[in-house]
């Protein structure tokens, strides 16, 4: 039996949502994973008797054990809560099924105002500057048209199918935080595909946040906790100051199992895809709210990673919402927010190394400059830099990331974007850049 642990991480939730499809109906499957959810959980132990992962590591930690055992005691006398939300979630479903849609948003914002932390947003600072890939089927197109790579043009919306997040004929801008992330969404084999790489631009998205369904409480739970604890942080379940503690712990719990929901696994893919309901009339109320998209989960099987790199983001998702200016094929302007690449415009040969050597060289090129104002840039080389070194960590059938042909595929995206760093950076009045002098 698991602990709190391994029992809210996302690969033990979908073994749980994966013993419901074989149920016929979508509604069947939420009734059957309230019931597996909650039997297990009221029978969780401590962190010190499992086996997992997470006990093998952390169960000699008193304080870490501590935390775990408090919030585990603290949740166990919520199992009515947890039933409520499930049946909230479950009753929206129902009314919308049944065609009482009204009644359905209202059930869905009730549960979002007063179920939610609001702490799920994720500002310009966390999500922009990382590397996001895009991947289409090889077929006739223009390899080095970043368009290619784009949302659907607006005079094909007729194409744009329903995705989890997205009802068809509505384009949005789908990236994932991998390659082999992308390669699982597509269905396809790597060989078959080709691949852009999109840099959201910090000074583009400062004021405009993503809304985060990331699973919050393991991500909190097991890679954030015993961190902050090892680093000197003396943290308690029970405090005031902590987002992740006991008097946020019903919004919390409100979070998770909508995020659990929301991303359900899709078995077959008929006319109408129930498990796409829910996340789709999400997405409404995120549009409205002026959000700039989302971010989630896969629940897809990536590259088996280790433990040590859960909650580095590799299996992240983010749909970017692409509004309809009614003038243009694409939306331009979205466009611009990104720092883009294609392969097609990408050099053969180039080594993992020779992108180090170019990091290298910008950050002396940066450090030197004096008149211009180049943050972003210096921000965007290191963030580049940080990626490079989260990847060398992973290993693909025996063979490091980089020495793979998705390895190497995503070695020349971003040899190809260090090119053009190096370049705005080299000659900065070229580019428009600000010196800082004109800021006064």
């Amino acid at each position: 039996m698991p602990c709190v642990c391994c029992f809210f991480d996302n690969e033990h939730q979908k073994l749980l949502k994966e013993k419901c499809l074989k149920e016929s109906s979508f509604i069947e499957k939420l009734i059957k994973y309230k019931e597996y959810y909650i039997d297990e959980f009221i029978k969780l132990h401590s962190i010190k008797d499992c086996n997992c992962y997470y006990s093998r590591k952390y169960k000699n930690e008193t304080e870490y054990v501590k935390f775990c055992n408090d919030l585990l005691s603290d949740y166990k006398g919520k199992i009515s809560l947890f039933e409520k939300l499930f049946d909230g979630l479950i009753d929206t479903y129902k009314a919308y099924t049944k065609g009482n849609i009204s009644d359905a948003y209202k059930r869905l914002n009730d549960y979002i105002n007063n179920y939610c932390t609001n702490y799920s947003d994720s500002n310009s600072v966390q999500f922009s500057q990382v590397p996001l890939f895009r991947g289409r089927p090889i077929g006739d197109y223009d390899i080095k048209n970043i368009h290619e790579y784009y949302h659907i043009s607006f005079n094909k919306r007729k194409l744009a199918r329903s995705q989890r997040f997205s009802i068809a004929g509505k384009p949005m801008l789908y990236l994932s935080r991998s390659i082999p992330t992308d390669i699982q969404e597509l269905g396809n084999e790597f060989n078959n595909i080709n691949f852009a790489l999109y840099v959201p631009k910090y000074s583009w998205f400062y004021n405009r946040a993503m809304y985060n369904i990331t699973n919050s409480i393991a991500n909190n739970l097991n890679n954030s906790i015993y961190p902050l604890m090892n680093g000197g942080s003396k943290i308690e379940y029970d405090n005031s100051q902590f987002v992740f503690s006991k008097n946020k712990a019903d919004t919390i719990i409100g979070d998770s199992i909508l995020f659990q929901i929301l991303t359900f696994p899709v078995d077959t893919k008929n006319q109408v895809i129930e498990e796409y309901i829910l996340p789709q009339m999400f997405t409404d109320n995120l549009q409205k709210e002026g959000y700039a998209g989302l971010i989630y989960q896969t629940t897809k099987k990536i590259i088996q990673l280790d433990e040590e790199l859960k909650g580095k983001e590799l299996d992240y998702n983010y749909c970017f919402f692409v509004p309809d200016d009614g003038k243009n094929e694409y939306n331009e302007k979205l466009l611009e927010c990104f720092y883009t690449v294609c392969i097609g415009d990408c050099k053969e040969n180039v080594t993992i190394n020779d992108v180090g050597s170019l990091i290298n060289n910008c950050k002396a090129i940066l450090k030197n400059n004096k008149n211009y104002i180049l943050d972003e840039y210096s921000m965007l080389n290191n963030n580049i830099e940080r990626h490079i070194k989260l990847m060398r960590k992973i290993d693909i059938s025996d063979k490091t990331y980089y020495d793979t042909e998705e390895g190497n595929v995503e070695v020349r995206l971003l040899y190809r974007l260090m090119k053009k760093i190096k370049e705005v950076i080299e000659d900065p009045k070229k580019f428009g850049i600000i010196k800082y002098e004109e800021l006064k």
